[in-house]
């Protein structure tokens, strides 16, 4: 953990990568960002964990081997029966409920890849309204304005209840760090930062905002060599193809394809897939927003 506290008092931001374990672009970006914190040109404490979930990141892993749980569904209620006494009083205890502001970063994991997005946690209020400029403020395009059961437990959504503004960052994967990644990321996080007045940034709002609510995930039925078609990012129609998988012959025996008109935002890209795999994510439910007041 690094804590850099600023000249001036102000909010204090907690900013977390891989609570996933296989998700090292976020480590990467905060490694990059933190040499460059001056507490002259902060106001307000900024709380940095780059490795939360140290045994999984080690084992390059989403979650870790000593329990199965995945900490980014564990927070509903504050706490999860699964989550080790460590986690439950260090991050539970002391991180999170002195945080103002979190902000989360994610990128994918080892067999997927991303495409870049914010997400918010839609809670009503001040805080639902606050959390969204906070992702506007990271300068992408595209925003998931969460109301699923998906993300319940998630981070953020917990932070959101406890009225706190929260984003979650995710941009690329494959278990990488690609230079222009972590620059993007970087770039994005400065922003949320600005936007949350602990630093002196002028954050990159964008003239216009493609904003979803719906999200679904696409699984194959087969198991076999997996070829996609398609890239994270890329707009889909109800029955496009997204890739095929094959015999170890080359023989095709299912074709995967898409259940909804939507975005792309995330699909799988290891060369061998298992029956019932999450083969994609997709985006859907969209209108168009501006840059926040």
């Amino acid at each position: 953990m690094a804590v850099v506290s600023g000249k001036k008092g102000g909010p204090t931001v907690w900013v977390n990568a891989s609570i996933h374990g296989d998700e090292y672009l976020g480590t990467a970006a905060i490694a990059r960002l933190l040499p460059s914190l001056e507490p002259e040109a902060l106001t307000g404490s900024l709380i940095l964990t780059p490795v939360l979930n140290v045994p999984a990141f080690r084992e390059m892993r989403r979650t870790n081997s000593h329990h199965d749980v995945d900490l980014n569904r564990a927070w509903a209620g504050g706490v999860h029966p699964g989550m080790t006494t460590r986690i439950r009083d260090e991050v539970a205890s002391e991180i999170l409920a002195r945080a103002d502001v979190v902000i989360d970063l994610h990128s994918g994991g080892n067999r997927y890849l991303q495409g870049a997005f914010t997400v918010y946690h839609r809670v009503g209020g001040t805080v639902e309204g606050r959390s969204c400029a906070l992702a506007k403020a990271c300068g992408l395009p595209l925003i998931w304005a969460d109301g699923t059961e998906f993300l319940e437990g998630a981070l953020i959504t917990a932070a959101a209840k406890m009225g706190k503004p929260s984003a979650l960052i995710e941009i690329a994967g494959e278990g990488k760090v690609e230079e222009h990644w972590v620059l993007r990321m970087v770039s994005a996080v400065r922003g949320a930062l600005a936007r949350a007045g602990v630093l002196r940034w002028e954050p990159d709002y964008l003239p216009e905002y493609r904003v979803f609510h719906d999200f679904s995930l696409v699984r194959n039925h087969r198991e076999g060599l997996w070829e996609r078609q398609v890239e994270p990012g890329e707009d889909v129609g109800k029955g496009d193809t997204l890739g095929r998988i094959l015999d170890p012959f080359g023989a095709e025996i299912e074709v995967v394809k898409s259940t909804e008109d939507a975005n792309l935002l995330g699909i799988y890209t290891y060369g061998f897939v298992t029956e019932g795999e999450t083969i994609a994510e997709l985006g859907h439910g969209f209108h168009k927003e501006g840059p926040p007041a």
